[in-house]
């Protein structure tokens, strides 16, 4: 784990310098209405498990009891896959995530 946690801090630094990506990620939203876990933290674990080469949502799970993850993504706490299920459903407009 200490591994990738200083890659995760590299590759942070990284995206928040070249491409702001923080500034965009709180742009996000999702057909969620009052959710307890942000659009951004939702955005930007999957970020997470998509440049780790997560191989499921369970190790993203995993993951994210991790406080290294929660801070780096600004959720107070870990959330679970029904979260994310949630959040990546189709609304309305047939739009999955708007920014």
């Amino acid at each position: 784990m200490k591994d990738r946690s200083h890659s995760l801090t590299s590759f942070s630094t990284y995206l928040n310098k070249g491409f702001d990506l923080r500034l965009h990620a709180r742009q996000m939203s999702d057909a969620r209405t009052d959710p307890e876990i942000s659009p951004a933290s939702v955005f930007l674990a999957l970020l997470h498990a998509f440049a780790f080469r997560l191989p499921s949502f369970q190790q993203l799970d995993a993951e994210l009891a991790h406080s290294y993850l929660q801070h780096w993504i600004g959720a107070e706490r870990a959330f679970r896959d029904d979260t994310l299920r949630y959040s990546l459903s189709w609304n309305r407009s047939n739009t999955c995530w708007s920014i």
